[in-house]
């Protein structure tokens, strides 16, 4: 995969491909899509109502799984 700052096209294998907003540079970091770059190496992207993220290669984790997610929380920690 393929990013450039101001540029909203990524190229993965060649491909221009869409991405659903422009890369930018903010506190000397480049801030990119996300759930764009996850999916592109097939990721599975979750969050909560917290605001905690997820990128997983499992299947989807559904709203209130807290056996699941507490135990991530404690492994960042």
């Amino acid at each position: 995969m393929e990013i450039n700052m101001g540029d909203k096209f990524a190229v993965i294998n060649g491909e221009r491909v869409e991405m659903p907003t422009t890369p930018v540079i903010k506190y000397d970091r480049l801030f990119i899509p996300l759930r764009f770059s996850a999916e592109t190496f097939g990721k599975n992207v979750f969050w909560d109502d917290r605001g905690l993220i997820i990128i997983s290669d499992g299947s989807v984790v559904s709203q209130g799984a807290e056996d699941i997610i507490k135990p991530l929380i404690s492994d960042i920690r």
